[in-house]
């Protein structure tokens, strides 16, 4: 089975794919280098596999990753040490994690839940996410 690209983000001069196979997930994490305007050079700087599960959206923001990971909701990953890419924080969400956006302060991740509609994460601190409360 082939692995199936489900994201990518360019951040200035980085470059974040990810994709989902035989139910692993696996990240890479490009430096661009755009010298002219007709050509771009990269550099793997780091590639992490073996995420269980599946995965259906991804944002990379402040050296973290976001990922909707279908049953098991909102996951943060610490990428800031593009050697290793660790867990930090889970929020399980009750329905399934299709879709994962941040908010333009970074204090909030949108999950789109499935038939539990709109769910609001407070990230505040990437360690410890709880359900956004009014």
């Amino acid at each position: 089975m082939l692995a199936r690209w489900f994201n990518f983000f360019i951040l200035v001069f980085f470059l974040l794919l990810a994709s989902c196979g035989k139910g692993k997930i696996n990240i890479k994490l490009y430096s661009l280098n755009s010298k002219t305007a007709k050509s771009t050079a990269s550099s793997l700087m780091g590639s992490w596999n073996g995420f269980g599960g599946a995965a259906n959206d991804v944002v990379f923001r402040n050296n973290y990753v976001y990922l909707a990971k279908d049953l098991r909701g909102l996951e943060i990953y610490n990428a800031s040490d593009s050697s290793s890419i660790f867990l930090v924080g889970r929020y399980d969400t009750a329905g399934v994690a299709l879709g994962v956006s941040l908010s333009s302060d970074w204090n909030y991740a949108y999950v789109a839940d499935g038939t539990n509609g709109l769910v609001v994460v407070d990230i505040t601190t990437q360690t410890n996410p709880i359900l956004y409360s009014p």
